[in-house]
């Protein structure tokens, strides 16, 4: 019987499973999920990686600093690749966060 990942982890696995085709990227994305691993009990005093409704909070909370800095740096027509850069950010970890359960009102205006 296989025994599911848990929800953190489950998109290295789909990812890993769907590309058992190259060899190269199994052993990277192997690697990586180890090292995560790793991490993760290295890191497990930190609430930010042991409670998942802390980190939902903290990702929240840096996405939204991300944007906020690059919307303000728009309006002011300073563009650079920092601006690009931290709306791409931005705009990832709000993705990040709609795939684990239901977004504030916040996350959702600035989306």
């Amino acid at each position: 019987m296989i025994r599911r990942p848990p929800r953190s982890t489950l998109f290295p696995y789909t990812t890993l499973f769907r590309s058992r085709k190259s060899k190269e990227s199994v052993a990277l994305l192997t690697a990586l999920m180890d090292w995560l691993e790793t991490q993760k009990q290295v890191l497990k005093g930190d609430e930010a990686i042991s409670n998942e409704v802390v980190a939902q909070a903290h990702i929240e909370n840096h996405a939204l600093k991300l944007f906020l800095w690059a919307d303000t740096e728009d309006r002011a027509a300073r563009f650079n690749k920092n601006v690009v850069k931290a709306f791409y950010t931005a705009g990832m970890l709000f993705d990040i966060l709609s795939t684990s359960g239901e977004l504030t009102d916040e996350v959702i205006h600035h989306r």
